[in-house]
């Protein structure tokens, strides 16, 4: 009985040890404060995407459906194919940067002298970055079209790109209207 009641105090000298301790701290407080911002803003999205799904006179529960609900609002707005380009390029840039990465961790010769060598991930740097500007111009694509789609203008636009969550919302429980006929103009102008 005594020996669980016992506690053994574990001591750590000073030196190379509290570092790490301090960055396994540090990295624990990062990713549960992200994980929480990530379901705060996934929670919010769902909400969002079901009210605007119903006005677009798809089934609501849809949106519960991870990547399906992502499928279906690019749907609503006439850009199906821009979402499957999305999704192989996701998969080309995983592959990409993934063998970069191996090639580079192969080429380590001696682990202690390490530096980061730029050149020697080039390609990863600059795939991300065209990743980057090609995400950037679908959502700025898509922001105008949902924006136009539901009577909106240029503002709406710009705020569906730099604050999507908010304005989906507004999307979803304001007076915003589901329009096919500008639907129906933007895919017959863009086929």
């Amino acid at each position: 009985m005594q020996g669980l009641l016992t506690t053994t105090n574990v001591h750590c000298d000073p030196g190379p040890c509290e570092p790490t301790m301090l960055l396994n701290a540090a990295l624990v407080v990062l990713i549960s404060t992200l994980s929480i911002y990530f379901v705060v803003f996934y929670t919010l999205f769902i909400i969002a995407c079901w009210q605007i799904l119903k006005k677009a006179g798809e089934k609501s529960w849809k949106a519960l459906i991870p990547l399906y609900n992502m499928y279906l609002m690019f749907k609503i707005v006439g850009m199906k194919n821009w979402f499957w380009g999305m999704i192989i390029l996701t998969i080309i840039v995983s592959t990409i940067t993934t063998v970069d990465g191996f090639v580079g961790l192969t080429s380590i010769k001696d682990v202690d002298t390490q530096t980061f060598d730029f050149q020697s991930h080039l390609v990863t740097f600059v795939t991300l970055l065209i990743n980057f500007f090609i995400n950037i111009y679908v959502l700025c694509v898509y922001g105008w079209r949902t924006s136009k789609i539901f009577g909106h203008g240029k503002g709406w636009a710009a705020g569906l790109v730099i604050l999507p969550n908010v304005f989906w919302l507004m999307l979803g429980f304001g007076k915003s209207k589901y329009n096919k006929k500008v639907l129906k103009e933007f895919t017959q102008k863009h086929k």
